[in-house]
């Protein structure tokens, strides 16, 4: 004898529902960076705000800063971003480069010293479940690694995101 279920109500955490979706977005950018040097991923964001999270990943001691508001020359090589529901023809308006000409008349919003130890991770912007940046809409922000190790490290960006 089996057990019947009608009317049965089902609760999915917001961002779980937002994947199933096909609403949000991956973007992965990896590389090595010589002493002093820098990794930089730009994002420019649409008509609607990006609910946005960043996990920077490196082996060495790296300076990591969220910024504001640049004003590019040019904007480096297009990074692709992924939609995490593989099944959804969804895609993005946020457009990512990384490698960007940029300015200094911007704001930076976030800035700390990480010391990366065997790729240990740091999230721009909320652990977990916690909230994660609301980036404002038609704006460019930037995602900067400075290496401050002493010598060549590796460094990843990973970002997750979604558009209202």
């Amino acid at each position: 004898m089996g057990i019947e279920k009608t009317d049965v109500l089902r609760t999915i955490e917001y961002s779980a529902n937002l994947q199933a979706d096909g609403k949000v977005f991956f973007a992965l950018l990896s590389n090595t960076i010589a002493s002093g040097g820098a990794q930089e991923l730009m994002l420019v964001t649409s008509t609607s705000p990006v609910h946005f999270r960043a996990c920077v990943s490196t082996d060495g001691l790296a300076q990591i800063r969220l910024i504001e508001g640049i004003t590019t020359s040019a904007n480096g090589a297009t990074v692709s971003a992924y939609n995490m529901n593989r099944n959804s023809s969804s895609t993005c308006t946020t457009a990512l480069f990384s490698g960007p000409t940029w300015s200094t008349n911007s704001e930076i919003i976030l800035e700390s010293e990480y010391v990366g130890v065997n790729n240990n991770r740091t999230n721009v912007g909320g652990e977990g479940n916690e909230c994660g940046w609301i980036l404002s809409s038609s704006k460019k922000y930037l995602v900067q690694v400075n290496n401050k190790a002493g010598a060549t490290i590796t460094a990843n960006i990973a970002l997750s995101f979604y558009e209202e």
